[in-house]
Formats: C-alpha cells, structure tokens, sequence
C-alpha cells in the first residue's frame, strides 16, 4: 500500500506549494517596489519600503532621461562619425526598451491588476484543498511553461549583459592602448551613454560606468516582474479545465451543480476583467516588440563584433519565443472556454432538478461565445497575430537597411 507520503496529490502539493505560477514575477515586483498588496510587516518596514520603491522609481526615470538627453545633444552634433552614428541607433535601442519595460511596471501597479493577482493566489490555494491530481497536471503544465519563459527572460538578460560587459572591456582596453601609443586622451567606451549637465564624462568616468551598470540590474529586475500579465493569462486554462472536470463527475445535490454554475460566472467575470485590463498593454506588447526585434535584428546586421551580435541574437530570440507564447496561451484560453460546452454535454445533467438543468443550458449556451484575450480595439490575440509580429519585424528591418545600405 502507498503511504500518504506517496501519493500523487502529496507530490503534486508540495510542488504546488513551491512553485506557484506568479512566484517569480511577484519576486520582481517585490524586488523592484512596485508591491502594492499590504505587506504583512510593521509600519516601519512598510514606510522603508516605500522610501527604496520611490528611490528606484527615480533612479531608472533619471537613468532614461539622461540616456535621452545624451541622443539629443549626439544628435544636434554635425559631422558625426560612423562610431558616434552607430552609438546613437544602439542607444535609442535601450531608450525603446527601457521606457517599454517601465510604462509595464507602472501598469502592473494598477489596482485592478493588483486584485486580479489576489484572486489567482486564492484559486492557487483552492487547488491543494481540491485534491484533483488532473487539475495538478494542469497547472505544472502551464506553470513550467510560464517558468520557461522567466528563465529565458533572466538567461537572455543576464547573457546580453554579460556580452556588453566583455565586448565593452575588450573596446575599452583597445581605446586605452591607442591613448598610451599616441598620446591622446580619447574617452573610453561606456555601456550606457549619459549626459548629465555640468558634468564632465572624462573626470567622472568610473560614476557614469557604475550608473549604468546598476541601472542593468535594475531593468532585469524589472522585465522578470512584467512578466505578471502573461502568467495571469496562463492560469485562465487550469480554470476551466477545472470546471470541465468537477462538471462531467456525478454530484447529488443540486447546490453543487448550482456552485459549478457560480464558477462560470466567475470565470466569465476574470477574463473580462483581466481582458479589459491588459488589452491596451497586448497592444503596446505586440508593437513593441516588432520593433525591438527589428532593432535587434538591425544590430546584429550592422555590427562585426561576434559577442555582440551572439548576445543580440539571444535577446531576438527571447523577444520571438515570448510573442508566441502569448499566442499560445491565448489560443489555450479561447480553445478551454470553448470545451466547456461539451463538458456540460458529458456531464450527468439528467439526473438533476429541472431548475438545475435550465441553468446548465443557458450555462451551455453562455460557453458557446468563446472568452478571448484582445489586443486593444484590434482583435483577438493569438497565434496568427503572433505571426503579424515576425512580418512587420521584417518590414523595419527591410526599411532600415534599405536607408543605411546595409546588405
């Protein structure tokens, strides 16, 4: 005989229970001081942890700006040369990226995010008192992939990263070089270009160098937390696969089928919610994206560097596999809301009260309109609107080597 300690759900329990689905990104906003849901802390830690959110706020708002500026005050230079030109494309790269990551990180603040959160940690929890080994697998499905992604997210970033930081080193001990042979006093190569007034870049290097890097650690912190809306997407289908299997067991009260019933309702009322709360945060996603990947794209055609263009070609490749798996999961969404239907069908319906059967059917009914996931006012997201992303990345890339000649 199996003990307890054996069993299928005891595994799938304490798996569940180390492993939520919103683990890591909640970890990130945590990290970053964009936690809004109270803190179980005394009012001293909470009004500290208020002070660092508001400091890291103003350290990446300050960090773009500056990052801006530097473009600017590049830009407005005449006779600029091929080095500086190329500076400006690959600092408008991080400008694009940064401010993208950030305006998501100010939307997960939002109150009705932050209570869609709430309601996915209870329906979490609810899972281990379910002891439905079915519905586990579900939810280790959805939550590795969702893992997946994270993983790939912090890899790509901490391997772009890691890139800069070598093929910097490697300019830098080369301009360094070329100053001792010739006597010269050239600047050295920094990660991040800023420009702070009244400061002078070559008297205050090292700042400037430990800016920007922080400022690195800080944006990877952020992406991870960003991340929320996906992993809020990717629970809908363990819910309604759920309701497919409590709806085809047998029940003998009509207040079970009536709870099943309140479950839809429910169900129906979070991915409105979520929907109407993320939609226009889809449609920022999805533009973008289509063009941080033709930037990156763009970057690994024009430069000859290898690490360089082996570490653009990672954070490509993350910026693809992500789109899709928005596909994906918005796919599972539509196609589980619709399977709900031929539950209801499989279900022991005749065998309740006339009222329950009513309710089942306009229920059915209900579950023959499909939830979907929108981008905005432009329809549903799904694999296809993925594939519109990998087009219109091709488009900008065609454009920008057309207009720089690049071959």
């Amino acid at each position: 005989m199996i003990g307890e300690k054996n069993t299928p759900f005891k595994i799938c329990s304490d798996y569940l229970k180390d492993r939520t689905i919103l683990k890591v990104p909640k970890f990130g906003m945590v990290a970053f001081g964009i936690w809004r849901i109270k803190l179980p802390y005394s009012l001293n830690v909470r009004t500290m942890y208020f002070l660092y959110s508001a400091f890291v706020h103003c350290y990446v708002l300050l960090l773009i700006i500056s990052m801006i500026l530097w473009v600017v005050h590049t830009f407005k230079q005449e006779n600029r040369s091929d080095e500086i030109n190329n500076k400006l494309i690959t600092n408008s790269f991080y400008i694009v990226g940064i401010v993208v990551v950030l305006i998501k990180a100010i939307f997960c603040e939002k109150k009705s995010i932050q209570q869609t959160i709430s309601f996915v940690e209870e329906k979490e929890k609810a899972l281990i008192i379910a002891k439905n080994t079915e519905i586990f697998k579900t939810h280790f499905k959805q939550t590795r992939l969702y893992e997946t992604v994270n993983a790939l997210l912090v890899i790509f970033h901490l391997g772009l990263l890691a890139f800069m930081l070598w093929d910097n080193s490697i300019a830098r001990s080369e301009v360094d070089r070329w100053n001792k042979i010739h006597n010269t006093s050239s600047r050295l190569p920094v990660i991040y270009e800023l420009y702070i007034p009244k400061m002078n870049p070559a008297k205050h290097e090292m700042l400037i160098v430990f800016l920007g890097y922080f400022g690195g650690v800080l944006i990877i912190l952020l992406s991870t937390c960003t991340l929320i809306i996906m992993g809020l997407i990717l629970f809908i289908p363990t819910l309604e696969i759920a309701l497919q299997i409590e709806l085809r067991k047998p029940h003998s009260t009509d207040y079970e089928m009536k709870n099943l019933v309140r479950q839809h309702r429910q169900l129906i009322w979070f991915v409105e919610n979520l929907n109407n709360s993320v939609k226009y945060m889809i449609l920022l996603e999805y533009i973008t994206i289509s063009i941080n990947a033709a930037l990156s794209a763009f970057q690994i055609l024009k430069t000859d560097s290898f690490l360089e263009r082996f570490g653009i070609l990672c954070y490509f490749s993350y910026f693809i596999s992500y789109v899709f798996v928005l596909g994906y999961s918005a796919n599972e969404v539509r196609k589980q809301s619709e399977a709900i239907a031929y539950a209801i069908y499989e279900s022991p319906w005749y065998d309740q009260s006339q009222k329950v059967k009513t309710a089942l059917l306009i229920m059915m009914a209900r579950a023959q309109k499909p939830l979907l996931i929108t981008r905005g006012p432009f329809g549903e997201m799904s694999i296809q609107s993925s594939l519109t992303v990998l087009k219109a990345t091709y488009t900008y890339v065609t454009l920008m080597t057309q207009k720089y000649h690049i071959k």
